[in-house]
């Protein structure tokens, strides 16, 4: 999900910012504020509470709303070492805003408990963590991120809502043995939020974008989405219409690179080559000489999906490997001992690269327009891209149509 980064951009102005509002507890209670060089802590009194920002800078702010956990969820357990070690579970209600001391000095948060309830003192972790936060504010940028916000709390939602029904329906086809229909469900909750409802979310994001070409949310949201290749030249329109500040943000120049980017990773352009080293330390250099065609996979030893996927492209491999397939791991790990063991442990037997960088530093990501994993492409013998972002099954057919 590209949605909520703790991030700081803008002109600094010489102006304090006062976050305040409602929260029915005081029973150690406390707020915390992050941002760029901005770390305070505050305890609730009265049931309300006041955060002041001194020379605040325009940007994204996280707002955290701590109380101690209940004694009811908290349990004993042992550690290694024999002790009993008590474990509890976190009650925090977390939110990021967009503050802009130039347009708005005083920001209010409104929190909205369930009808009939008025105090969270003895509301479970699991009930108070879903509580919701609203701004009020008359800062224009601000109030469009709220708009953002509504519309991914209302897909949140709905995801919810449907793996519950898929779920269901999924485990009675399993009770009945009814394999065929609980492949096919299961397969729908694979795909749910990713191929189905995501794409509608983020339509929705690009029609707010285009009604709101003044804010500089409308490109901090282009440089994250993640369907630039599909509406590409929709979203170099809307770049291409900003006004005011948003068109000379620090985000328009993140959004028009990530754009520029893409132009390179395109269909039908020579990829450029991976940076890094490969399993053994050395500089890695990407060799084309032996291979018909070649499929850059970009994973992680953290990543759950990346990891479950590694068993479907060693069947890939087996089979297509003999007839000129090859592959080459691109891993976004930090860790390289991290990185080796999941090589080991998955049997990747293939090339492997990384620049041991994170997602948001990774030369590579950057450079290939990367803002989620599992991802790949596929090139020929020249380095022409002829396919990208395809799961096991579309890779499948596609490499029978050009290497059976």
């Amino acid at each position: 999900m590209f949605i909520i980064l703790v991030m700081l951009n803008g002109c600094k102005v010489e102006k304090d910012v006062t976050i305040s509002g409602n929260f029915p507890s005081d029973n150690n209670a406390v707020v915390v504020v992050t941002g760029k060089a901005v770390r305070l802590i505050v305890n609730a009194e009265n049931h309300r509470f006041k955060v002041r920002i001194k020379n605040a800078e325009a940007g994204f702010y996280d707002i955290q709303l701590q109380t101690p956990p209940l004694a009811s969820e908290q349990v004993n357990t042992s550690s290694r070492l024999g002790k009993v070690v008590k474990l509890s579970f976190s009650r925090i209600i977390s939110k990021t805003i967009y503050i802009d001391p130039k347009q708005e000095v005083n920001y209010t948060l409104r929190l909205e408990l369930p009808k009939e309830l008025n105090d969270v003192d003895s509301m479970p972790s699991r009930v108070f963590n879903k509580l919701i936060l609203k701004l009020d504010s008359r800062s224009y940028d601000s109030r469009v991120y709220e708009d953002i916000l509504a519309i991914q709390r209302r897909y949140f939602k709905l995801k919810d809502i449907r793996e519950r029904q898929l779920s269901q329906k999924r485990d009675l086809a399993l009770e009945s043995k009814n394999m065929e229909v609980y492949g096919a469900l299961n397969d729908s909750l694979i795909d749910l939020w990713k191929v189905e409802l995501l794409p509608l979310m983020i339509t929705e994001y690009r029609g707010l974008m285009r009604k709101n070409l003044g804010s500089v949310i409308t490109p901090y949201l282009i440089s994250k989405v993640n369907d630039l290749d599909q509406h590409f030249q929709e979203y170099q329109s809307i770049l291409k219409h900003l006004k005011d500040k948003a068109a000379s943000s620090e985000y328009a120049i993140n959004a028009r690179s990530r754009l520029k980017s893409l132009e390179s990773t395109s269909l039908g352009q020579k990829l450029p080559e991976p940076k890094g080293i490969d399993l053994y330390g050395n500089p890695f250099k990407l060799n084309l000489t032996h291979a018909r065609y070649t499929l850059v996979e970009f994973w992680a030893s953290w990543c759950v999906p990346c990891r479950a996927n590694n068993p479907e492209l060693l069947k890939i491999y087996a089979k297509y490997h003999p007839k000129g397939l090859n592959i080459v791991g691109v891993s976004i790990d930090e860790n390289k001992n991290a990185w080796l063991a999941a090589v080991r442990k998955d049997g990747l037997i293939w090339q492997h690269v990384s620049d041991l960088k994170a997602m948001g530093t990774s030369e590579n990501t950057g450079r290939f327009n990367i803002i989620d994993i599992p991802n790949n492409f596929l090139i020929d013998d020249k380095g022409t891209i002829v396919a990208k972002g395809v799961n096991a099954d579309m890779l499948r057919i596609k490499l029978a149509k050009v290497l059976e």
